[in-house]
């Protein structure tokens, strides 16, 4: 932690030299209680350690009217910090930027977990953006980091086998078989059984492979949005294709403002290669006057085989006169699951000077009941 410091406050001097802007946060999350119902066991005080890049503990950018970069580092158990999550950006003209290292973009998300959409991708590779007017494009070709875009011969077989691995059919009919064979049901199967049929169903996917994957160029994953912009409000649409175009994303979607009030809706077909097609859709609505704030999120995705998901967000903020912000949250991520499961969580948000920090009163209800009370803590500079 020492060094990240060091590194921090190394290069924010000399971005002052060049008269660069520099911004960052640090942030720290943990559980003053937690009881988990199902094993009727409690503990108290933890702070946590294992995060994702997504909400990273540290963060810090750099940039010019020009050029820009961006480092995140995230921590595992042990204390071990690492990075893997940068990306450099520059302006060779007024209307080009060009994207290198993390890339991401999704297609309308909800702001209440800012993880909801329909199509998005977040990894390692190079995006060029276009804009000019209400018009703005991006062209992306994103790959695993260590790993080339494009691959030939035998490692881009290998590497198709990832596109495989989306394949339901092969591998549910190769599961239901060993299950028939052995005159069970898979909820009634011990984990042995259980181990043995996945074994099953990989030992299907690579026969498969071998006889209907020659070995071929592979092409990473290539990615296209562009949107426009007018007084009506924002339409967009996105194309997202992976594993050599065997795993494809379209979409569609609009956002726009009403007074107080803002909605987005989209809508998505998957078209994943030996599989039935499938479509999802979600549908935004926010409120927010006189300090009161409202928010609910609805996403429906089908499935090639049973009934799909249905997930519902809502929020409520109302925003006191002393800074404090009270909430009261709930998310069900699936009404039509078989048993019912929900989360509610009341908290507030409120700051100290530079610091912002949030606490609450967390019910997840399943079978059993956990309960915890969740806290973090973030300072910007």
């Amino acid at each position: 932690m020492k060094k990240i410091v060091g590194i921090i406050a190394a290069v924010a001097m000399a971005a002052s030299v060049f008269g660069a802007e520099v911004s960052g946060a640090i942030r720290l999350s943990g559980d003053l209680f937690n009881y988990n119902g199902e094993k009727k066991e409690a503990d108290a005080l933890k702070l946590k350690n294992e995060n994702m890049f997504w909400h990273s503990p540290v963060t810090f950018s750099v940039s010019t009217d020009n050029v820009g970069a961006t480092w995140k580092w995230t921590d595992e158990s042990g204390d071990t910090m690492k990075t893997g999550k940068w990306a450099i950006w520059f302006k060779p003209a007024e209307a080009i930027k060009v994207n290198l290292g993390t890339i991401d973009k999704s297609m309308n998300n909800d702001s209440i977990d800012w993880t909801n959409r329909l199509i998005n991708y977040d990894n390692w590779g190079i995006a060029v953006d276009f804009s000019a007017g209400g018009f703005s494009a991006r062209l992306s070709l994103v790959n695993n980091k260590d790993s080339f875009f494009f691959l030939n011969g035998d490692e881009g077989k290998k590497a198709n086998t990832n596109a495989v691995d989306s394949r339901l059919k092969i591998k549910e009919n190769a599961k239901k078989a060993y299950y028939e064979g052995l005159g069970i049901e898979e909820k009634d199967a011990d984990e042995t059984q259980k181990t043995n049929a996945e074994n099953a169903a990989k030992a299907a996917l690579d026969a498969y492979i071998a006889l209907n994957e020659p070995s071929k160029t592979y092409i990473g994953e290539v990615n296209f949005y562009a949107e426009y912009a007018a007084d009506f409000g924002t339409i967009s649409a996105m194309y997202d294709a992976k594993d050599s175009f065997t795993i494809n994303s379209i979409g569609a979607g609009y956002k726009g403002s009403f007074g107080d009030v803002t909605i987005f809706a989209d809508g998505a077909v998957y078209l994943v290669k030996d599989c039935d097609t499938t479509f999802g859709g979600d549908f935004d609505i926010k409120y927010n006057a006189n300090g009161l704030g409202f928010e609910s999120y609805t996403q429906y995705k089908s499935a090639p085989t049973g009934k799909g998901s249905l997930m519902e967000i809502a929020k409520v903020t109302y925003a006191l006169d002393n800074g404090m912000t009270p909430y009261l949250y709930f998310k069900d991520a699936n009404f039509m699951a078989k048993n019912f499961a929900c989360t509610i969580k009341p908290g507030f948000t409120a700051s100290f000077g530079a610091m912002s920090y949030e606490m609450a009163v967390q019910f997840d209800i399943a079978n059993k009941v956990n309960i915890s009370v969740p806290v973090n803590f973030s300072v910007k500079f």
